[in-house]
């Protein structure tokens, strides 16, 4: 019997672009990845939540609210045949906002702002996510979208595979710690930027605290968690030597973090990745447990 043939995966727009621009030696500098970038996330903007910044003021109210601009008054008519005129994006004061945001940080800033607007619905923010990987991967330019719905968060990436392990699925996972993923979003948000490695750190620090304390169900600090999570771990069936090797990277972690950022302000950029990282796995290996 003959074997039915595997259909092929569709090839995404992401790949068919880079496959011409490698034929044709087209290598857009960075300024032209970002420009790029912009010009693409307009788009997808427009296409997904445009219209509830048309539709609602309150929307375009709340978004200038969330990123501290003056939102100007809008002129009105009296004139009767302007209520059946429907409004065009060209319009929308959210939409121009966005078009004449030059700086690249604050466009990202901005985009993001979006997904904290309280009224568009989940699965429109969905779709302006799923966008925006794509205008990601298809400019190059270095950011990661992790979360979902209300919750997206536009962050700085490392390693695709590392992003989308130790980023999306801890955020994904940490609906039920609170405190834990407003530490652990708040160090993503400011990691990148200058002059905050020591407020990342110590984010990271505070969010893998808040996540043993809520799986262990105690108050206690990072360092002083060994005996219970000890005993968490051996209820679990984790073999002695993991378990061991656990507890002391996280030992370690604790005394840097003690030793460099609680107590003082010497980290430098250069550990933050590692930090990051660390964090992730640290996290994830104790909510894949559960």
């Amino acid at each position: 019997m003959a074997k039915a043939k595997r259909k092929s995966a569709p090839v995404t727009l992401e790949v068919k672009l880079k496959d011409f621009r490698r034929r044709w030696s087209i290598d857009l500098n960075e300024e032209a990845r970002w420009q790029e970038f912009r010009d693409r996330a307009m788009n997808s903007f427009a296409d997904t939540v445009g219209t509830f910044f048309l539709s609602d003021d309150e929307n375009e109210s709340e978004l200038h609210r969330i990123i501290g601009v003056h939102l100007r008054g809008k002129r009105t008519s009296e004139d009767f045949s302007d209520w059946s005129v429907r409004r065009e994006i060209g319009s929308s004061a959210v939409y121009n906002l966005l078009l004449s945001t030059a700086s690249m940080p604050q466009f990202v800033e901005r985009i993001q702002a979006v997904f904290w607007v309280s009224k568009i619905p989940s699965d429109r923010k969905e779709n302006l996510k799923t966008r925006l990987r794509e205008d990601i991967g298809i400019s190059g330019v270095p950011i990661a979208v992790s979360g979902k719905g209300g919750a997206t968060l536009l962050h700085p990436s490392g390693a695709k595979e590392l992003d989308l392990t130790l980023v999306d699925e801890v955020l994904l996972w940490f609906d039920e710690i609170p405190a834990a993923r407003e530490r652990y979003a708040a160090a993503l948000s400011l990691y990148g930027k200058p002059g905050h490695v020591r407020d990342v750190a110590d984010n990271l620090r505070r969010s893998l605290e808040e996540t043993l304390r809520h799986v262990l169900g105690n108050s206690k600090s990072l360092e002083n968690q060994q005996k219970e999570l000890g005993t968490y771990l051996k209820q679990r069936g984790i073999a002695p030597e993991i378990g061991a090797s656990y507890w002391k990277l996280i030992d370690l972690y604790s005394k840097f973090q003690n030793d460099r950022v609680k107590h003082g302000d010497k980290v430098i950029e250069q550990e933050v990745e590692l930090v990051l990282y660390l964090t992730g796995t640290f996290i994830r290996f104790l909510l894949t447990l559960r």
